[in-house]
């Protein structure tokens, strides 16, 4: 009879486990478990993918990103409040970090104008270069973090 209660008691904390780990969104046998396996990688980590080469021209960040301080490179470095325009090719080179982790940038088609404004670069506002503030143009693209969920950030 003893043991009968001891097996019942056990299968209750079991069940109570498995519920939890269903309620929580956990695995039910962590990965640890498995320590003889090779794990797998990128799985759930961003990985710098290469840049976009149909993404003409330069572009900029929103810049409530760059003040928030949300904008990071790959290797974990914060992007500077005043960054000079990226070619738009390039926009899926850098990281936006939230609280839930990170997702990519990248140049959405259907937002911008893909236009190759390459050689009016030396004409660009830039906050590195103040002397064009009176006569400059904004680059035409503006780099947008990706609408897909959010991955353990690679830094």
């Amino acid at each position: 009879m003893v043991i009968l209660t001891i097996l019942l008691f056990l299968l209750l904390v079991i069940l109570f486990y498995v519920g939890y780990c269903v309620v929580s969104g956990r695995k039910i046998i962590p990965d640890w478990v498995y320590f003889w396996k090779k794990k797998k990688g990128g799985s759930g980590t961003l990985n710098a993918p290469t840049p976009d080469d149909n993404a003409l021209g330069y572009c900029n960040f929103e810049g409530e990103d760059l003040y928030n301080k949300d904008v990071y490179t790959f290797d974990g470095k914060k992007v500077p409040v005043d960054v000079s325009p990226i070619p738009c090719s390039t926009c899926n080179q850098y990281v936006y970090k939230n609280d839930d982790g990170c997702v990519t940038y990248l140049f959405d088609y259907q937002e911008n104008t893909n236009v190759d404004d390459s050689s009016l670069l030396d004409k660009m506002c830039d906050p590195k270069h103040p002397e064009r503030d009176r006569m400059c143009i904004e680059p035409h693209g503006i780099c947008t973090p990706s609408l897909a969920p959010s991955k353990k950030c690679p830094f």
